[in-house]
């Protein structure tokens, strides 16, 4: 096993990634979950859509994702620099580009400036707390993928500690626009984002083999990963029936289960990336289905 490389060593000069890479790196074909995050509080009481939602609504997308993934592009590049999905046209959108050092090296800035307004429009608009917001999501980041305790390479930690940053999207919907979301609510986006969090580590199971990053499926293999999913799965749908009395959206969350089961014979990246896809499509539907109760 290869040692893990340090981050990245700053070059010479800088090189503007452009329009087009840095909307890869954002992360596009993820926005949606971002989204998701973001609105779900709305389902449980009061919805306020002041300039303040509409503004953190604008934030979680493109903004959002360059801070996420600009961050750990910037760290992980000698996990990337293995993966064939980099750059590829049909990937891109929800794997991100295959920068050069000089390219990586400006991101930071670029990540900074793009803050920067967000930081400003919120502060000045009296909600400070939104500021401290962001200073925690930074914080979130440089826990997950820093020079520090990188806790990307560690298993389990790493799954809990995105799913910690995730959280966070869904405390900024409650802060702008849906206060009072119950205990389980919080539960129930927790076993969501953990679920796309490890079908995320299966799909870049080999890449991070190969460099020892030490993910949860790398740590403890497939069957173990889809079983921890297929359990959370069951948890959802428990949880909706439970407190919701929701016949479909409890039906949805089972439905889960047939797309893992689906996905079974299919080759590692293909059955992760199909499951993922469809996770993210059954948590819409039924965010959709409580929303309009």
């Amino acid at each position: 096993m290869r040692d893990v490389a340090t981050p990245l060593e700053r070059p010479a000069g800088r090189d503007f990634p452009g329009i087009l890479n840095l909307l890869r790196v954002s992360r596009l074909g993820l926005m949606v979950s971002h989204l998701w995050a973001y609105l779900m509080p709305a389902m449980f009481g009061s919805f306020a859509a002041g300039w303040s939602f509409w503004l953190g609504l604008v934030y979680v997308t493109i903004p959002l994702g360059l801070l996420i993934y600009g961050w750990n592009d910037y760290f992980d590049h000698d996990v990337d620099r293995h993966s064939p999905r980099k750059n590829s046209p049909g990937t891109a959108a929800v794997f991100g580009p295959s920068l050069s050092p000089a390219q990586l090296a400006s991101l930071p800035l670029v990540v900074l400036a793009v803050q920067l307004p967000f930081a400003l429009l919120w502060g000045l608009g009296g909600h400070l707390e939104l500021v401290g917001w962001m200073a925690l999501m930074a914080l979130g980041n440089g826990l997950y993928n820093g020079p520090g305790l990188r806790l990307s390479r560690v298993p389990i930690a790493a799954e809990l500690t995105a799913t910690g940053i995730y959280l966070l999207i869904v405390w900024l919907g409650v802060l702008i626009h849906s206060p009072g979301m119950p205990a389980w609510g919080w539960v129930f986006a927790a076993l969501s984002i953990l679920n796309l969090q490890i079908m995320g580590t299966l799909v870049d199971r080999d890449e991070d083999a190969a460099v020892g990053k030490r993910t949860l499926s790398v740590a403890f293999g497939r069957t173990t990963s889809l079983a921890a999913v297929v359990v959370f799965l069951l948890a959802k749908a428990v949880l909706t029936y439970v407190f919701t009395g929701h016949l479909a959206a409890t039906a949805v969350m089972l439905a889960g289960l047939v797309f893992v089961a689906f996905g079974v014979p299919l080759p590692g990246y293909r059955r992760s990336s199909s499951a993922y896809t469809s996770f993210i499509f059954l948590d819409w539907i039924w965010l959709l289905m409580m929303l309009l109760r």
